[in-house]
């Protein structure tokens, strides 16, 4: 199998009541009940995860070209293995806790840890290719800081906080591996809670300031591409080739994002040969006005290269 390819407001380490009834949890809740508190108080966390199975060296998931093993004991970190551009990558994700065991929920398809502190990580792949790493919260006895060692085919990440709250992971020669989507965090009754990213070097700290909420409360760092996928059409057309690009729910809203994010973001899933300033003005064109509107959006290698001006009077497509 070839291996390849990462905003509810305020807190993606994932939460909404569960109807009129407020979940209640003891302070020590046991990693064991974590990924269920989680499913009741944001069912979005969890959602569309693909399947798990266990594995020698820990629990294994592949989705949409990612392949990720979640250890069985947090002394090891998540791998995610990715395609980036012609090159398989590998990224790890450090979890807060040290020496925790994995307890596997079937039903669920995640992995959770007890973090020991009134705290527990609970862990998913979504059929996108995400990678979520959740957080429930207890009580306010727990944290407010959870953090998450990122590194690159075995080297420390260079980690940059975006405008619009999100982390870009590249590798040490600048080239993006993948993103943590903009953080959101919310308690058991519905309530937003603030939450925001810090860098420290190669460590990604999510920082959630609970003590007022409603317990549980439910955060999660979300690693994923901006993209969902992209599609090398050579039959559609005779004048050359359709690179067909699909935005994927982290797609940072105009104003939020850069067009150099976003093109830097495409270029992990393309080719050199679909690279260059055409396909850059073409690409950014459709984010700045198609949007999520008009999808896929299509890159067109006959296109002369006009400049970005150009390009949008041409509505994308000079």
């Amino acid at each position: 199998m070839r291996r390849s390819q990462q905003s509810f407001a305020a807190a993606a380490l994932t939460v909404a009541a569960l109807g009129s009834v407020l979940i209640a949890t003891p302070a020590n809740a046991e990693a064991d009940s974590a990924a269920v508190v989680a499913d009741q108080v944001a069912p979005q966390l969890l959602a569309n995860a693909s399947e798990l199975s266990k594995a020698g060296d820990g629990f294994d998931t592949s989705a949409a070209g990612t392949d990720v093993t979640y250890p069985t004991t947090t002394s090891e970190a998540i791998a995610v293995r990715t395609q980036v551009g012609d090159t398989e990558r590998e990224y790890s994700i450090g979890i807060p806790t040290t020496g925790a065991p994995a307890q596997q929920h079937a039903g669920l398809n995640a992995v959770s840890y007890d973090n020991e502190n009134g705290s527990a990580t609970v862990s998913s792949t979504r059929d996108d290719g995400s990678v979520v790493i959740g957080t429930t919260i207890d009580g306010t006895s727990a944290p407010t800081n959870y953090s998450y060692p990122v590194a690159v085919d075995g080297a420390p990440a260079v980690l940059t906080v975006e405008d619009d709250g999100s982390v870009t992971v590249a590798d040490t020669a600048g080239d993006v591996i993948t993103h943590f989507l903009a953080p959101w965090a919310v308690d058991a009754a519905g309530t937003k809670v603030s939450t925001r990213y810090e860098v420290h070097g190669n460590v990604l700290t999510q920082v959630v300031e609970h003590a007022n909420a409603t317990y549980p409360v439910v955060a999660d760092p979300t690693s994923s591409k901006y993209f969902k996928k992209v599609v090398i059409d050579k039959k559609a057309s005779s004048k050359g080739t359709i690179v067909r690009v699909y935005p994927g729910p982290g797609m940072p809203p105009v104003g939020r994002g850069s067009g150099d994010s976003i093109y830097n973001d495409y270029k992990t899933l393309v080719s050199a040969t679909y690279e260059g300033r055409k396909y850059r003005d073409q690409l950014v064109c459709h984010w700045a006005n198609a949007g999520k509107f008009k999808v896929p959006w299509n890159l067109d290698s006959w296109r002369p290269d006009v400049g970005y001006t150009k390009t949008v009077a041409a509505l994308c497509n000079p």
